[in-house]
């Protein structure tokens, strides 16, 4: 019996699981400490979670009074069965990581109840494919910051998607 050692397609060839794959680790390791949206007196939060102490998933204080909007300063508590390997984003691909990550960062890109693609809060639309599929071109919105104020750029984002290769994630 033969071994068929002939390459079906060169090495640089992507396919659409991995480029998503790519996309959600990029966007993860762009989007750390990345806001969008309304900050401050602007935020709104709901209250919503079911209890009114906290301990349960709700967004009450400890003091028994129901919290809304968002605040600067304090702290986060999450509780999940595995701690996270990583909380760098761009090493941080395990589902413990992603399920953090999805809670804390802004993304490009997401997926609606009928798991089709849309876009999140940091651009205006669905990518845009050029040269068959080999390059998408994706337009941000203006107002996209980093938590410090810095503006999110087209350098953030490709630095996004080549940096878990640099450092060997991918």
């Amino acid at each position: 019996m033969t071994q068929d050692n002939e390459s079906h397609g060169s090495s640089t060839d992507i396919s659409r699981r991995r480029l998503v794959q790519f996309a959600g680790a990029g966007s993860l390791a762009l989007l750390a400490g990345c806001t969008g949206g309304d900050s401050g007196a602007n935020a709104t939060g709901t209250g919503e979670g079911g209890g009114s102490t906290g301990t349960d998933g709700g967004s009450g204080s400890t003091d028994g009074t129901q919290s809304g909007g968002s605040n600067d300063g304090g702290s986060l508590t999450v509780l999940q069965s595995n701690s996270p390997p990583e909380f760098d984003p761009i090493l941080g691909l395990g589902i413990s990581s992603a399920i953090i990550g999805q809670n804390a960062f802004s993304t490009l890109y997401t997926y609606d109840d009928s798991l089709e693609l849309v876009g999140a809060d940091l651009v205006t639309g669905l990518p845009e494919t050029e040269n068959d599929g080999q390059r998408y071109v994706v337009e941000l919105v203006d107002d996209a910051t980093f938590h410090n104020g810095d503006p999110v750029t087209a350098e953030d984002v490709i630095y996004s998607f080549q940096a878990p290769i640099g450092r060997g994630v991918v």
